[in-house]
């Protein structure tokens, strides 16, 4: 009887360890999908956070972008308006300059075109010899025996065929020489070389 009951025991305790190894075998691999799992959804995390990264990283380009262009137009603006108050400013200079400036023109027979022309800034109270030697550029001669200017730009009087120097105080015969003839701010100096005739206008007082 001993021997039938060790007979039964050994193949159950023989079934037994058997089924204890098996489950341990399949429990590694049921832990493995959970395993996987996790690795998935770690890099699924790791690839969300990626794509958040850039997408906050495009969006800072972005901004900056707008800003840099935001800036650029600001500054292009405020160089306009500087550019514009400068050009007004100019403007200003140059319209109180001509107020208060004289005008000489000198004018050849049988020239369209002035041959020298210039302005004179604050030519108050100059005769209008001094508003001459003001200018460094024109050339002339002052004779100071008859107290006429007799050479301009390299045209002299010429007495032999009446070509000579003459000049008009706005638009009006000057009755006083260029060295008693006081300037005012506006005046208009024009220089005539001829002959009495080729004048345009009458120079000699009726």
């Amino acid at each position: 009887m001993k021997k039938f009951i060790k007979l039964i025991t050994l193949p159950t305790l023989a079934l037994l360890l058997v089924a204890c190894q098996s489950s341990t075998e399949e429990q590694p691999a049921e832990s493995a999908p959970a395993e996987s799992t996790e690795q998935v959804s770690t890099e699924s995390t790791e690839s969300t956070e990626s794509t958040s990264g850039d997408a906050e990283s495009e969006a800072t380009e972005e901004s900056g972008e707008e800003q840099g262009s935001e800036e650029s137009d600001a500054a292009a603006s405020d160089n306009g308006e500087g550019t514009t108050e400068e050009g007004e400013s100019a403007t200003e200079d140059t319209e109180e300059a001509s107020e208060t400036a004289a005008t000489f023109a000198f004018y050849v027979t049988g020239e369209e075109a002035p041959i020298a022309e210039f302005s004179v800034e604050d030519a108050e109270g100059l005769s209008v010899l001094e508003a001459l030697e003001s200018n460094e550029e024109l050339t002339f001669n002052f004779n100071e025996t008859e107290g006429v200017v007799d050479s301009i730009e390299g045209y002299e009087n010429d007495y032999t065929v009446g070509n000579t120097w003459t000049y008009v105080y706005n638009g009006e015969y000057a009755q006083l020489g260029v060295v008693s003839q006081t300037l005012e701010a506006g005046d208009e100096i024009d220089w005539y070389y001829g002959t009495i005739d080729e004048i345009p206008i009458n120079v000699v007082p009726e």
